[in-house]
């Protein structure tokens, strides 16, 4: 695993990568931090994103697994 950000150790819209592999997501426009059953989650309403830095870690050119925890409101 390269990349874990559960959003449980935001400092000013930064989350940090809990797996030391890759960068810090960066949250850009509205994002907020919301509880959830599983700790920490953002809620996006269409007037933000989470961004994550460019890295050598996450070059995904041969191939990947991105594994997502979303509720639709």
């Amino acid at each position: 695993m390269v990349g874990c950000w559960t959003f449980d150790q935001a400092d000013n819209a930064i989350f940090t990568n809990a797996t030391g592999n890759a960068g810090a997501a960066k949250a850009v426009g509205t994002v907020s931090v919301v509880n959830s059953p599983f700790g920490k989650a953002l809620h996006l309403t269409g007037e933000g994103y989470v961004e994550v830095a460019t890295s050598p870690a996450l070059d995904l050119t041969n191939g990947g697994t991105w594994y997502v925890l979303a509720r639709p409101d």
